[in-house]
């Protein structure tokens, strides 16, 4: 249980810097600011990151299966009932951005990355409190 509390400790963390970064003045829009969306950026890879390592440690601990890449850890928890199929869809979501960020950083849309600070954060909120619903519950 302390893995699946660090894990949501530090995206709730990242999360809370998001929107520090997000909220603080700045003499450029935020479409200008190459240095808030760079800071935000990094975030937004740990949370996308922390959040697979947590849903991939729950799948080994409790013998769920074996995912073949990132995406599919979420399906596999949504088949156990880990978490409900909504949020099983906005994470496979954020994986798909993660890659965006990381691997075709030219081609990123900063209306993505707003509407994901905007609208989306909460979504692995609760996606952590669904895994810490789910362990609670379990037999150790």
């Amino acid at each position: 249980m302390d893995v699946v509390l660090n894990k949501k400790e530090s995206i709730e963390r990242c999360v809370r810097q998001i929107r520090l970064y997000y909220a603080m003045p700045s003499e450029a829009p935020f479409e200008e600011d190459y240095m808030k969306q760079d800071a935000i950026a990094a975030n937004l890879q740990r949370i996308a990151e922390q959040a697979i390592d947590l849903a991939n440690h729950v799948i080994k601990k409790r013998k769920l299966g074996l995912p073949k890449e990132s995406k599919e850890s979420f399906g596999i928890l949504e088949a156990e009932h880990v978490i409900t199929r909504e949020i099983a869809g906005k994470l496979k979501g954020m994986v798909g951005f993660r890659n965006i960020l990381v691997h075709e950083y030219q081609e990123f849309d900063v209306g993505v990355m707003k509407d994901v600070i905007e609208r989306r954060l909460d979504d692995v909120i609760v996606f952590t409190n669904e895994v810490m619903g789910y362990m609670k519950n379990c037999p150790q």
